[in-house]
């Protein structure tokens, strides 16, 4: 039994199929008007859909996964055409140098502010000592 009309799924409909099969595999994943469907089509063509469901070892397990990393590669893709998720990871990688270094310099501060109270502790408990 095919659904019909509106009920095809987002790439049943770009496929221009007349009907959508009952036991479509892409339709709990792209319902008609998919969003998600279209900024994929969009990025990386429609076609890859069905080769990423395709190579999937067990797809009706891995499908979901699939598909929202294609989403979300294509995101990427859209905010950053050149470099895609990997200027997000750059952009990342760089924020953890930065804040590394920070957090080496706040660990340097305070060794040394904790070097000054020792001191100061050792001058209040010891004053005949520092003249």
């Amino acid at each position: 039994m095919a659904m019909h009309g509106s009920a095809r799924c987002a790439l049943c409909q770009w496929r221009k199929a007349d009907e959508c099969p009952a036991d479509c595999h892409f339709r709990p994943h792209f319902p008609a008007g998919s969003q998600a469907f279209e900024k994929i089509r969009r990025v990386y063509g429609g076609n890859v859909v069905e080769i990423t469901y395709g190579a999937l070892p067990f797809p009706e397990q891995q499908a979901r996964l699939a598909f929202l990393a294609l989403e979300r590669e294509a995101d990427a893709r859209i905010e950053n055409p050149v470099m895609g998720s990997l200027g997000t990871v750059a952009v990342l990688e760089e924020q953890i140098r930065r804040l590394r270094e920070q957090l080496a310099s706040v660990e340097q501060k305070l060794a040394l502010f904790q070097q000054q109270v020792a001191l100061l502790r050792q001058q209040h408990l010891h004053p005949n000592n520092n003249l």
